[in-house]
């Protein structure tokens, strides 16, 4: 019988391991984004000789021999001459075994031998099993016996244990089971709760834990406040090694090395014993679905949802489980640290899923699966990145070279190969909020009416910081999915950005004219021209407007999102991607943005890129200490304007390190020109330039940067020297520098943890430089949080946050689901709103299943909107039928 780790005829019904998923959710084929996917025949003894016979038949054909010598030597019985090493065939054996019992036991050796011996087959590990696997890939891959329900590793036979590898479980079952280590080890079943020191003992799997007497939330594992496990960095799975260990004392290194062991051992037999009394959960889970549909509430179909919601979380305990001894033997460095992030995410997320489960008390599914949906997802990202042992290989410089010069003719034919639209204006008031100022200016905005139909939706994208072609041109998913919906296109500049200036010319001139710069007014400006479209697009004689859904990235995705909020009769839905709503003043520490640009480049090849980098900020500082250095480096860095005072050089570090965390924010898997012209992965290529070559003294160094610089300043080969004062010309730098002088104060600071050069927060001389240079001083940096609600947006509606994990934004980004309807998409290879992007062929899957999400979510908006109109519309409409036109239509 064939049979895959996906197939229900080789699995146990109560098998958590493999959920048969019987709801609504799109399936999707389980080879092509399964890490464990496995294919293999459970065979019977017969089924076995005939396979053997083939084989045996194969060799003889292929060696020109006789069969039996094909057959080879099985029992390893040797000649009992002295110093004599001939084996006897069985045959030769046979021959001499009269008695029937000891030929059968012999020839049960021999098979056993004969399989034991095939790379292609394992015996089943189950008691008295008969059962043998064949496969044709013999790799570290769960299998299950269709006799006995057996689940193991086909490789070594053992109890399956990815992401760890073979040899490494087998070492640290050794170690497990040695009296020296575990004599050593004391296993606490209950513990003090930290805040009011009462005994409590631990009688559920979820780790999230609430004292009964004083309410506190904490963390089983590590005592500590639960509130803290919600960030993204959540550290209490992470082993924190001693660098000066190897100066120290052998018994203080002993001491060292149990306290490691002790740390991994712990968390293993945690889940372990999570897993155990996962099985007491779900028996309470079907007693209390029993006193539910016994008092009325929903029908047992209805709770189903919650059986599939502890397999997963069974699952994904054992995944996390055999992730510590990986760990454990893992050496120190960018490697283990991604995989430490990779399991700690997993963590949060499988404590997230478990908290819900056992709270659970309405039949709204939704939260529920968003959840189970993310904490599969951590899972499967984890496996594929581990079980994967493919990486990328160094290209040799010129092949290299030649790469990029391709990638640089494609951006460049992408040019001409740009999005269709058509420009237009649309007057709105200066000032919104005030009724003594009649003053008005032309907004601008792009249409595309090219796949639009009579009743189909707007698809609006609120601009942010900068003209309004360039996002247009980098949100193809926009454009790609518009034939679906038969949907109208249009993209809103925001104010004092591109050609949308209130006061032309002088819009820059003074505070005076700056200040009515806000997102609250370019909302406003979004309000009218929604309501404008709305009315004088719809034909229907049921519905005086259309539905409109909401679309932006970055700063134009926090501006959908509170679109969505403030205006919810304007937008059915949001799609929020790589939104920092939360990265405001107390709400996401300040270190967390440059710790992640530092693991992008930590990383991006195998060797550590960050290193070079933390040292250049010091050499810079040194060498452009005299003027001579200024002048060096200016040469070396090909600057427009050299180098003179210091003030010069910390503009030279800005433009240094900004450039730094563009290329982390934009690294795509393929050629784009959004913030400038970059090839695919411009970390890595940047990194390849920086180890290619050895850095002998800081000369070198500082000569190797400027080197690795070009893949962002001058990919193309048409610079011909560095401005410094800008990184991003497609973008508003000024205006955004003002916007984040008043309302978008976003703190950011560097600390010993990350690459860049040490910067503390401080508020007061922040707002003191941009008094210096707008004319303004700020004196209340959560204003943002007054006026958009900050993490308190349960009673928000229909808005999806897309995060990437590569992105640093996503540091103050929305990582979990906030309610049924306000969900959260992370997207593990995904730099900053690669999800809005068009379709490409090197799409990471991540991405492609985000693009999924969205789209199901706008087909649930828009259908609840026309549905709540008319319910008689689905009788006579066709909903989602992609539409192709011969001719354009006229706007």
């Amino acid at each position: 019988m064939e049979c895959s780790d996906n197939d229900n005829d080789c699995l146990d019904d109560y098998d958590y391991y493999n959920i048969v998923d019987d709801n609504d959710i799109e399936q999707i084929d389980p080879s092509k984004i399964d890490p464990e996917n496995f294919i293999y025949d459970c065979l019977g003894e017969e089924q076995v000789e005939r396979l053997l016979n083939e084989t045996v038949e194969y060799l003889s054909s292929s060696l020109k021999i006789t069969p039996s010598l094909a057959k080879g030597i099985s029992t390893a019985i040797s000649c009992m001459a002295r110093d004599c090493v001939v084996l006897a065939p069985e045959d030769f054996v046979l021959k001499h075994l009269s008695r029937p019992n000891m030929r059968e036991k012999y020839q049960q050796f021999t098979f056993q031998d004969y399989v034991k011996s095939h790379p292609e087959l394992r015996f089943c590990p189950g008691p008295n099993c008969p059962i043998v696997v064949h496969s044709d890939e013999n790799k570290a891959k769960r299998a299950i016996c269709s006799n006995c329900k057996t689940a193991f590793c086909f490789q070594c036979g053992m109890d399956y244990h990815a992401p760890t590898e073979c040899s490494i479980i087998k070492k640290w079952l050794t170690k497990c089971a040695d009296d020296s280590e575990t004599a050593n080890y004391i296993s606490a079943h209950t513990k003090d709760c930290p805040k009011c020191h009462i005994c409590i003992e631990k009688n559920g799997g979820c780790n999230h834990m609430q004292c009964y007497n004083c309410k506190h939330d904490f963390c089983w594992m590590c005592l500590g406040d639960w509130k803290s496990h919600g960030s993204e960095y959540y550290e209490c799975s992470r082993y924190r090694e001693n660098p000066n260990i190897a100066h120290e004392s052998v018994h203080a290194q002993a001491r060292e090395a149990l306290k490691k062991y002790l740390h991994y051992y712990e968390r293993w037999e945690n889940h372990s014993k999570s897993l155990k009394l996962e099985e007491q959960t779900l028996e309470n889970l079907r007693a209390r679905i029993n006193q539910k549909v016994m008092a009325g509430v929903g029908t047992w179909i209805d709770w189903q949802y919650l059986f599939a919601a502890a397999g997963l979380l069974a699952k994904c305990r054992y995944t996390l489980q055999y992730t510590y001894p990986y760990a454990y033997y893992m050496d120190v460095g960018p490697r283990k640290e991604l995989f430490e992030y990779q399991q700690a995410q997993l963590e949060a997320e499988i404590e997230n899923l478990s908290w819900k489960i056992e709270r659970a008390e309405t039949t709204d599914r939704g939260d529920l699966e968003n959840q189970m949906d993310i904490a599969e997802k951590r899972r499967t990202t984890l496996l594929k990145d581990f079980l994967d042992t493919l990486r990328w290989v160094k290209v040799q410089q010129s092949s290299l070279a030649t790469e990029m010069k391709l990638a640089a003719v494609l951006l460049l034919c992408g040019q001409v190969l740009s999005y269709n639209y058509t420009t237009k204006y649309f007057e709105v008031p200066v000032d919104h909020f005030s009724f003594t100022n009649n003053a008005t200016f032309k907004l601008k905005y792009l249409i595309n009416n090219s796949f639009w139909v009579d009743d189909g939706p707007i698809f609006f994208y609120t601009g942010n910081e900068g003209t309004i072609e360039n996002f247009a041109e980098n949100t193809g998913f926009m454009f790609d999915i518009a034939p679906q919906f038969n949907a109208l296109l249009v993209f809103a500049e925001h104010r004092y950005y591109g050609e949308s200036l209130p006061f032309g010319n002088e819009s820059y001139a003074d505070p005076a004219r700056l200040g009515y710069l806000t997102s609250n007014q370019a909302l406003a400006d979004y309000v009218d021209l929604i309501n404008y479209l709305q009315t004088t697009r719809s034909r229907s004689s049921y519905s005086n407007k259309v539905p409109v859904v909401a679309f932006g990235g970055s700063y134009g995705g926090m501006l959908a999102s509170w679109l969505r909020m403030k205006f919810p009769a304007s937008v059915v839905g949001a799609i929020a991607s790589s939104a920092p709503i939360w990265q405001f003043q107390g709400l996401t520490p300040c270190e967390n943005f440059n710790r992640i640009v530092t693991d992008v480049y930590k990383t991006a090849l195998d060797d550590d890129c960050s290193v070079p980098l933390s040292r250049s900020w010091k050499v810079i500082r040194n060498i452009t200490s005299n003027d001579a250095g200024k002048a060096w480096l200016s040469a070396q860095w090909k600057l427009c304007t050299p180098l003179k005072t210091q003030s010069d050089v910390d503009t030279l570090v800005n433009w240094f390190s900004e450039i730094v965390v563009n290329m982390a924010m934009v690294n795509y898997p393929y050629p784009t020109s959004f913030l400038a012209p970059l090839p695919a992965y411009p970390v890595r290529s940047f990194c390849y330039k920086m180890t290619e070559s050895q850095t002998v003294d800081d000369e070198t160094l500082l000569t190797t940067i400027g080197a690795a610089l070009e893949i962002y300043t001058n990919y193309t080969q048409t610079t011909k020297c560095n401005v410094i004062n800008e990184t991003a010309a497609a973008l508003g730098e000024d205006a955004w520098d003002f916007q984040a002088c008043t309302e978008m104060i976003m703190p950011m600071c560097s600390t010993d943890d990350d690459m860049f050069e040490n910067s503390p927060w401080d508020f007061d001389t922040y707002s003191e430089n941009c008094y210096k240079k707008w004319g303004v001083k700020q004196t209340h940096p959560e204003l943002p949080i007054l006026e958009y609600g900050g993490k308190e947006i349960s009673s928000a509606s229909n808005i999806v946050f897309s995060n990437g994990l590569l992105d640093p934004w996503s540091s103050g980004g929305v990582l979990s689901n906030v309610s049924s309807s306000v969900s959260a998409v992370i997207i593990p290879e995904g730099a900053h709103h690669l999800d809005l992007r068009g379709e490409n062929k090197d799409d990471p899957e991540s991405v492609i299943e985000a693009r999924q999400f969205h789209i199901r979510n706008i087909k649930k908006w828009i259908t609840d909107y026309y549905y709540s109109r008319d319910r008689k519309f689905f009788k006579n409409t066709s909903l989602y039928e992609k539409v192709t036109f011969a001719r354009r239509v006229n706007t």
